[in-house]
């Protein structure tokens, strides 16, 4: 095996670059606010959701690899570190939503519970206090996993010690049903609070699916990005680690589906009104329509796709898979946003939506990439678990 170091020139290029939509498209967003302050935080949240999402499907993925090992793991691992960091930075972004918060939901306006039984009963959970508060506790968790989880694997690099491999472990043992039941929560607070006089059981994890399928997405885009120099070269030509992660994407796609068809026939069997209104905003109007792309291009055309086994054993088919599944994850979740937002009506794309989510996206891309700069292997080949799994796949 090749030793290789991140390549400076060219992740420079891609953090320039980066930066580079990041400033116009938030110089653009700055314009826009004074003629919309109100319509600036609902955009905001959007992107800030859709690339937090993508922090934690890496930082979840990470933990599964460590907990289950594997080539595809090993070849991705600096990927799945560098986004599971980009906590920190979503972190920091949090905070212009608190100064918006009663732009966005209807419990965070006095007036709107003081005329609603129902917000009056919910309000000890849905304020603006424990809001902040829950939020905060989400990141400093999240970040703590994090941080760990990528320091000692520095360390393990430099030092080679088993005992970090079960300290990585242990760590993340623990921290995978930590972060189902913190990603249930926060989507609970960011995203179904939008409609406070609905809920459903089961959308915490839906949500926390659809962070996995993002997180893979993106890692396997950066990967294909990377195939064409060492030691991603020499470790895609194995095919296992290809093979592997595309099983993975296509196991996450069907219990994506699972659990959000679940939800649909629980709702449309039972046929209640207060259960159903969620269905009804996001239905007519131009959202059946969004209904039917998410469909199709996040189950029908991945998956079909996907049962191809020479479709999983190269790089470009993967690819194209793996950025419709990215386009496709932005789309759901402004399939799941917006009308709450809106509390129905008609199919709108407003422009701040897109370049809020460019601008905190060139800030995510090019953080992610100075992340992968600054690391001194690009593989995690000082893991003594690295060279049984890279040989096992070479025979």
């Amino acid at each position: 095996m090749t030793e290789y170091s991140p390549n400076q020139e060219q992740l420079d290029v891609y953090i320039k670059r980066a930066l580079g939509v990041a400033g116009a498209a938030l110089t653009i967003c700055a314009i826009w606010i004074p003629l919309g302050s109100e319509q600036a935080f609902r955009s905001y949240l959007l992107g800030f959701i859709f690339w937090t999402e993508a922090a934690l499907g890496c930082l979840g993925l990470l933990m599964l690899h460590h907990l289950v090992g594997g080539l595809w793991g090993f070849t991705t691992q600096r990927f799945l570190e560098s986004g599971a960091r980009m906590i920190l930075l979503m972190a920091i972004l949090a905070v212009p939503l608190f100064f918006g918060l009663h732009h966005i939901y209807e419990w965070a306006r006095p007036e709107a519970v003081a005329l609603d039984p129902i917000l009056q009963e919910k309000s000890p959970y849905l304020n603006v206090g424990g809001f902040v508060g829950r939020t905060a506790a989400y990141f400093v968790l999240w970040s703590l996993w994090a941080v760990l989880l990528t320091r000692w694997s520095r360390q393990l690099d430099k030092t080679g010690d088993p005992s970090i491999v079960s300290r990585l472990k242990s760590l993340s043992g623990p921290g995978l049903p930590m972060l189902v039941l913190t990603v249930s929560f926060a989507s609970i607070d960011w995203m179904m609070s939008l409609e406070p006089h609905w809920y459903s059981s089961i959308y915490g994890f839906i949500f926390l699916v659809g962070s996995v399928l993002l997180g893979l997405a993106w890692t396997i885009l950066v990967l294909t990005l990377m195939s064409g120099h060492e030691p991603f070269r020499e470790l895609v030509a194995l095919k296992k680690p290809i093979h592997d992660l595309g099983n993975l994407l296509m196991a996450f796609v069907l219990l994506w589906t699972y659990v959000t068809l679940s939800q649909f026939l629980i709702i449309y069997s039972g046929n209640l009104p207060e259960e159903i209104v969620w269905y009804t905003h996001r239905t007519g109007q131009g959202w059946t329509f969004v209904a039917l792309l998410i469909a199709v291009f996040h189950f029908a055309v991945p998956f079909l796709v996907l049962l191809s086994r020479q479709s999983k054993r190269h790089v470009k088919p993967l690819m194209l898979v793996a950025g419709v599944m990215f386009a496709m994850r932005f789309v759901e979740l402004f399939w799941l946003v917006v009308p709450g937002i809106r509390h129905g009506g008609a199919l709108a794309l407003h422009p701040m939506d897109l370049f809020f989510t460019m601008g905190i996206g060139g800030l995510w891309v090019a953080g992610y990439f100075w992340q992968l700069k600054g690391m001194e292997r690009i593989v995690p080949d000082g893991d003594p678990r690295f060279a049984p799994a890279r040989n096992a796949a070479a025979h």
